[in-house]
């Protein structure tokens, strides 16, 4: 499955982080107004943990 998240704020990263935790997601592509944002999305060196 590919995803798609509009917006890379605290929200859409933290959901395009979560998503490539998933097994079945392929690929996610991260898209924000400001390009630097959506690029560092992923930069973010800090565990994600949910219940």
């Amino acid at each position: 499955m590919k995803i798609a998240v509009i917006g890379c704020g605290l929200v859409g990263s933290l959901i395009a982080r979560l998503a490539t935790s998933e097994k079945i997601v392929e690929e996610v592509a991260c898209f924000d107004k400001d390009p630097d944002r959506a690029k560092n999305t992923f930069l973010i060196q800090t565990p994600l943990t949910y219940p």
